[in-house]
Order: structure tokens, then sequence, then C-alpha cells
């Protein structure tokens, strides 16, 4: 996957307050990777005693047009700026510690 981790690459960002949370819909442009293969979550850096901010976004429709892409979508709390969480993309391996045991991931921004 590692050569292929190039290919993948994100497209456009909407952000929607809802119920007090953030939505995020964001493309997703696979290249080779099949989308079982890749995590797509939204993140943040903790903020003081508290672990990052970690989480999974839902895959989505394919985009119709594109090959290969796809729409992911996600809440987050609106406790913080919305620019404060970015979409990445982690390679999805069981019992793998990112980026500590394998360094590929993939940001948004």
């Amino acid at each position: 996957m590692s050569s292929r981790w190039r290919d993948l690459r994100f497209g456009s960002l909407r952000i929607d307050r809802q119920n007090g949370k953030y939505l995020y819909r964001v493309e997703v442009h696979h290249g080779s990777i099949k989308p079982g293969d890749v995590q797509i979550e939204l993140y943040a850096n903790p903020q003081p005693g508290e672990l990052p901010f970690r989480e999974p976004m839902a895959l989505g429709r394919a985009v119709v047009e594109t090959r290969g892409v796809y729409e992911y979508s996600g809440f987050a709390p609106a406790n913080r700026p919305p620019d404060y969480y970015t979409p990445r993309a982690v390679p999805r391996r069981r019992g793998l510690s990112v980026p500590l045991e394998f360094a590929l991931i993939a940001w948004q921004k």
C-alpha cells in the first residue's frame, strides 16, 4: 500500500452546524486504494490533559462523475472552531498504532 498511498488525496470539504455539533463532509480520491483499506477520520490535537480527538468518518456515496471518489461524513463537538478539526486518512489495520508503527497519514490540509 505504501507505493499507492500518494494517489490518495482529499477533495472538497463542507462543514455545517447541526444540533450543537459540526457535520463534516469530505470527498476523498482513493486512486487505486480500496475504501476498506483506509480509514477516514476527523482529528484534532489534544487540549491539556486530554487525548487527541479521533472520530472515524462514515463512508457515504461514491461520487458518480468520478471513479474512485467517495464522500465521507462525520461529527465533531462545536465547542472549538471548525478549523480545529482536520480530516485525515490512515491505513486500516487491526492493532496498528498510527503513526508509530506505520507512518502513512494523509491530511486534508
